[in-house]
């Protein structure tokens, strides 16, 4: 089955093509979608099986509500919030 991706007249394929890969083209072994949050979210599962991705997420929450966010000009987000990302984290690793 081939993976999911940006349809070629998605903005997130432009975005993707120009940003991301510096004008490079996208692979064509993918079925396009325009579905970019199934995209986006197939995505981030497989980028969780990296060891150095999970650790940074679990760094970034920790630090969500802290100080550091507001020392660079941040709103922090709410305990609770961070509590429900912390449990949707804990579930998928």
């Amino acid at each position: 089955m081939a993976e999911p991706g940006a349809m070629t007249a998605s903005d997130t394929f432009d975005y993707t093509s120009e940003s991301v890969l510096g004008g490079s083209a996208h692979r064509r072994d993918h079925e396009g979608t325009e579905q970019d949050s199934n995209t986006v979210r197939d995505v981030a599962e497989a980028s969780l099986e990296r060891r150095v991705v999970r650790e940074f997420v679990d760094f970034y929450l920790s630090q969500a509500s802290t100080d550091l966010v507001t020392s660079v000009g941040y709103v922090p987000v709410s305990t609770a919030t961070v509590e429900a990302n912390r449990r949707r984290f804990d579930e998928v690793v």
